[in-house]
């Protein structure tokens, strides 16, 4: 099984990039130096090319304070990715 798993330099992300170890697993982990997931048409081409059976988003705008001043941001972070399961 191949998961794409993104947002892979937090805590949650680097714990799940571990996980590859296993026999049968396959995990291609990016961090957003190599996969800005505000870039749409950038994850669009990453999961069109790299085909995964799975895609875990590890991402997450954590900064309550400034998600209410930045939401375009908290959203992109948050929301805009996952809400594009038809594009693929």
């Amino acid at each position: 099984m191949r998961i794409l798993a993104v947002a892979t330099s937090g805590q949650v992300g680097c714990e799940l990039s571990k996980g590859g170890a296993q026999p049968g697993l396959d995990i291609l982990a990016l961090d957003r130096a190599a996969l800005d997931i505000a870039d749409s048409t950038a994850v669009d081409r990453t999961v069109k090319d790299t085909k995964p059976s799975l895609v875990v988003n590890a991402a997450a705008y954590a900064t309550v304070d400034r998600a209410e001043s930045e939401p375009e941001l908290a959203f992109a972070a948050n929301r805009e990715v996952l809400q594009r399961p038809d594009s693929y």
